[in-house]
């Protein structure tokens, strides 16, 4: 939680770098027996609907399937729904992933703006539980069927990352084939997601091997784990936000590759840069009295004093004589724009 804090700034204004969108289809949703049982006395059903296997229905445990394959493939996917594609949401995309659409046919609309995406370029891809008959799209040889409701809670997770095994192979040869890996890594057992400001780009890295077969209520304990991240494109610099320090990179043709060490903590994130960056540059009132505001204003460059666009954390503190924290935030610089906040000091602050 406190990493999540610290790093508000990064997940605020960085964007995810997604080339595949996962259609939840209501259509499709609408024909399935989808169980909201009153008899669940004191339960939410909507509760039921996404934590019970049973009762959620084919359609939406086929885009939980192909979610998790995605993510364990090294190519995480959005969700996107049939008003997203209507709006035109979809052509953020290269590629759109349907699963478990057992209706022959889909709304007219919504056909004619997939059928569009195809023609400029995009990839359509339709597991072996799709009915639906679209020109132009890629018809996978496997159904996203990663979910058994008899394994309950308990064996759900375990049984997924088992199912996904038996058809790892064909899936990476159908995104290796069609869409460019932004972050990759030596294990599908390493979860792996990127977003990108400016020059910046943050990967998150969380570990996802587990241990043992059985758990409590679904939460496994995983195993710690050091790997290789690959990052494609131009880097000089790899910052380990956790351990808040340089690590030492290599480089391909493609991009860099850092180890990540997930064996003290389950989970990372790291900052890809261009440059390594100098300390902050701040300014901020030589005086202030209690009751006004100080204005606090940091700008960040590279260790040549150049400019750099790219996306910074930062902590501000506001410390009293005795050393004791009376004020503390987490923002962003972002780029050459100069980041400027006032805060104002209590009535009751002590001088100094």
């Amino acid at each position: 939680n406190r990493a999540m804090e610290m790093y508000s700034g990064v997940f605020k204004h960085a964007r995810r770098e997604r080339e595949i969108a996962i259609l939840h289809s209501i259509t499709q949703l609408g024909f399935e027996h989808v169980y909201f049982g009153a008899e669940w006395h004191n339960n939410d059903p909507y509760y039921r609907y996404l934590t019970t296997p049973f009762h959620r229905g084919g359609h939406m445990l086929r885009v939980e399937s192909a979610f998790s394959g995605f993510l364990w493939s090294h190519m995480p996917a959005d969700i996107i729904g049939e008003g997203g594609i209507l709006s035109g949401r979809l052509d953020r995309y290269k590629g759109l992933a349907m699963t478990g659409i057992e209706l022959p046919k889909l709304p007219a609309n919504l056909m004619a703006k997939i059928n569009g995406f195809i023609k400029k370029g995009g990839v359509v891809m339709m597991d072996s539980k799709c009915r639906i008959e679209i020109p132009g799209a890629v018809k996978l040889d496997f159904p996203f069927d990663f979910i058994r409701a008899g394994w309950s809670n308990r064996h759900e997770y375990r049984g997924m990352q088992h199912e996904y095994d038996k058809v790892k192979e064909r899936l990476n040869k159908v995104l290796d084939a069609r869409f460019k890996h932004t972050v990759r890594g030596d294990s599908d057992r390493v979860l792996l997601s990127s977003a990108k400001w400016g020059d910046s780009r943050f990967v998150t890295a969380a570990g996802d091997r587990i241990l043992k077969d059985t758990a409590f209520q679904g939460a496994y304990a995983r195993e710690p784990i050091r790997t290789t991240i690959h990052v494609a494109g131009e880097a000089e610099v790899v910052y380990d936000l956790f351990e808040l320090k340089r690590l030492d990179i290599q480089k391909d043709s493609e991009g860099v590759l850092f180890p990540a060490d997930l064996t003290k903590v389950g989970a990372k994130l790291f900052a890809v840069l261009p440059a390594a960056i100098a300390p902050p540059a701040m300014q901020v009132n030589s005086t202030v009295n209690t009751g006004e505001e100080a204005s606090v204003a940091v700008s960040i460059k590279d260790t040549k004093s150049q400019p750099v666009n790219v996306l910074v954390p930062i902590e501000i503190r506001l410390v009293d004589p005795q050393g004791e924290i009376r004020h503390q935030c987490f923002r962003a610089v972002q780029g050459t724009e100069k980041f400027e906040e006032d805060f104002k000091i209590a009535s009751n602050d002590p001088a100094g």
